[in-house]
Formats: structure tokens, C-alpha cells, sequence
């Protein structure tokens, strides 16, 4: 097992979540479990694992992943398992990760038969990792003695707290996020905006977060996410374009960065002078209900909760459109 070493504020302790995943399974009564979604791998191997990968956690020992064979070597070099326990597959026929997996359960843990858990639900994040329907059906012939169990929750049960380790690895995600947007405000003030594009800006602040220890933009939602102009008003997920900033447009700048698999994230707004009474109407409203839902944030509070009481706070102040 990996050592902990408590002298590192950034240490987690991956053998108490493995435990903790474990006693769930016990409590389920699984054989096995058989991990698909991302954050199970990054919770358990402490490890970047971008393919689609599978992990095979037995009811005692150590998890065995198995991942794209171009990427197992990297792996291998990044996670605590050794060489035994982080498998490649070839995605053909004969060696792919369904018959990879059915031939390592059934010849080298020799478990043929029983409860084997699974993960399959939805997000609203494409890459999320739940096992798919195709998959489903292929586990599923490929291991006729096995009755397979959503058990998702186990693992979603084992990572709700956060530790120390996870909590200051977050912080600093959030600090390199912040020295992201002071690079990109210097970057557009006193007229620096004149004549960029969202690329250039988005550009910026990546150097700057990179050069603050981050090592990804994490790319779902289109790397940082840039919008000008009417732009501004589609929502999120706006990846930057060559469009050039102009005078009297709102700017939205969202960055990301990502330290030791923990992501930072957050945006900030601006307006090009010169800005109209409405816009700055508008600004004003965002900052007060931002600021109600601060105020509101507190234990036992839920999503749903602020949403509906940040819903009256708009109404009230008439902008709940």
C-alpha cells in the first residue's frame, strides 16, 4: 500500500478510502467491483486516467486497472499499484478490455461466479465514465455467473468528505485560478483590450496559471472558457473564439486549472467601458444575488434550496428574468 505521509499537505490516504470502498462492498455483499467512471480511478489510484478505462476491486487485496495499452506505461509511472495491478488492453478483437477483464477475474482471481458491482447512472458531464449499455450487455455474457448491482453509491458515500489533503489540494487549484484572472485583468485594463481576441486572452491566463503549478485546463467544457460581446449571454461552456473585444461589451473570463487531479474553477465578469445604466444594472444584480447565495451557504442547507431562495431574492429585486 502507498505510505502516508502526514508531514505533506497535499497527502491523502489511499489506503483508508480502498478500505473504506471495500467495507462497502462488504456490506452490499459484492464479489467484486468493478469500477468505470473517472473520479473512481482518480479517487482510488490518485492518477490522471483520461481512456476509458476499467478497475477491478476485489473484496480483499489490491485493485487492478486496466486502460488504454498507449497510456498504461504512464500510468504505471504516475499511480501507487505496481506493474501487476495496472494493465493494458488493445481495444481488438481478442484483447479487448471485455475479454482482458472476464479472463482476469475468472482465471487469475478464479471467481467465476457471484455479486459484482458496477456504476451506471447520468451526469450532465459527457465524460463522467458510467458503464454504457453496450458494455453492459458485453460484462454481462461475458460473465453469466455474476449478478451485477448499481453500486455506484459506494464509492459516491467514501469521497462525500473530503479530507485535508483534498481540501488544500482544492485550495491551491483555486489560488492558481485566481493568479489565472489577475494575468488576464492586467492583460485587458487600461486599454489592453484593444485589438484581442478571446483566444489571445484565454491564452494569457493559461501561461499564467501553468507557469502557478497547474498542469491541465481541464477540457470538457472547451479548456478556459472566453465569451465577448453577445457571446456573454449564452451561458457556459463557451470555448474562446477569434472574436475581438470592443468597446462597450460585457466580458466573461471562466478559467480552470488542475493541481494533483484537483480542479480549480471559477469566473469572473467585466464591462468595456463605456457601460450603459442597464448593463450596470444588470452587474449590480449579479453581484447582490452572488452575494445572497454566499450569505445563504451554510450547513444543512441544499442545491436546491439556494436556487429557490435566490429565485425570491431576484424576484424581489425585480431581475428574476
Amino acid at each position: 500500500m502507498p505510505l502516508y505521509d502526514p508531514n505533506d499537505p497535499y497527502a491523502v490516504d489511499l489506503e483508508t478510502r480502498l478500505v473504506e470502498i471495500q467495507a462497502g462492498m462488504h456490506a452490499r455483499d459484492l464479489d467484486l467491483y468493478l469500477a468505470s467512471r473517472i473520479r473512481t480511478m482518480s479517487f482510488v489510484l490518485d492518477a490522471f486516467v483520461p481512456w476509458r478505462s476499467f478497475m477491478v476491486i476485489p473484496a480483499e487485496g489490491l485493485p487492478t486497472v486496466f486502460t488504454f495499452v498507449i497510456d498504461s506505461a504512464r500510468l504505471l509511472s504516475e499511480t501507487w499499484l505496481d506493474e501487476d495491478h495496472v494493465r493494458g488492453y488493445f481495444g481488438a478483437s481478442g484483447a479487448d478490455q471485455i475479454e482482458v477483464i472476464q479472463y482476469f477475474i475468472e482465471d487469475e482471481l478464479g471467481i467465476t461466479k457471484g455479486r459484482l458491482g458496477y456504476e451506471s447512472g447520468m451526469a450532465t458531464y459527457t465524460a463522467e465514465g458510467w458503464m454504457t449499455h453496450y458494455e453492459y450487455e458485453r460484462f454481462r455474457d461475458a460473465l453469466p455467473g455474476f449478478e451485477f448491482v448499481n453500486a455506484h453509491d459506494i464509492v459516491d458515500q467514501a469521497s462525500l468528505i473530503k479530507d485535508e489533503g483534498t481540501i488544500n489540494r482544492f485550495r491551491e487549484a483555486g489560488r492558481i485560478v485566481d493568479a489565472g484572472h489577475k494575468a488576464a485583468r492586467e492583460a485587458i485594463e487600461n486599454g489592453g483590450w484593444k485589438g484581442m481576441t478571446e483566444t489571445e486572452l484565454a491564452g494569457i491566463a493559461a501561461l499564467a496559471m501553468r507557469r502557478e503549478g497547474s498542469v491541465s485546463e481541464w477540457n470538457f467544457a472547451g479548456l478556459n472558457e472566453i465569451s465577448s460581446g453577445w457571446r456573454t449571454g449564452l451561458g457556459a461552456c463557451t470555448p474562446p473564439t477569434t472574436k475581438e473585444f470592443a468597446a462597450g461589451e460585457a466580458l466573461m473570463f471562466d478559467l480552470h486549472a488542475m493541481f494533483k487531479l484537483a480542479l480549480g474553477d471559477h469566473s469572473h465578469n467585466y464591462l468595456i467601458a463605456p457601460a450603459s445604466e442597464r448593463q450596470r444594472w444588470h452587474a449590480d444584480n449579479f453581484v447582490a444575488c452572488v452575494q445572497f447565495v454566499a450569505d445563504s451557504y451554510k450547513a444543512g442547507a441544499t442545491p436546491g434550496d439556494l436556487i429557490t431562495e435566490c429565485g425570491r431574492f431576484a424576484e424581489e429585486r425585480g431581475c428574476s428574468d
